[in-house]
């Protein structure tokens, strides 16, 4: 199997902070490009504060190894097809 079927973190970027945060939901890049469309409101581990992230503007990190300014966010609601 190649890279795009390998699970890893789906990180978010706060738009409060500008810290890099994993969500702690396991991803795909095949997942990942499949839902660039929608948007995942979370509560954001930086700063507190729910954000509704795209995920336009997500990335993929190993499992093993994420981030370090990282923590695990909670889903809030559902994800919103825009």
């Amino acid at each position: 199997m190649g890279s795009e079927r390998t699970l890893g973190l789906l990180m978010l970027r706060c738009e409060t902070t500008g810290k890099s945060i994993h969500s702690g939901v396991p991803f795909t890049h095949d997942d990942l490009d499949r839902v660039r469309p929608a948007k995942i409101h979370l509560q954001c581990p930086a700063c507190g504060e729910l954000h509704g992230f795209s995920f336009s503007e997500a990335w993929i990190v190993d499992a093993e190894k994420p981030s370090a300014e990282g923590a695990c966010g909670k889903m809030q609601s559902e994800r919103r097809r825009r």
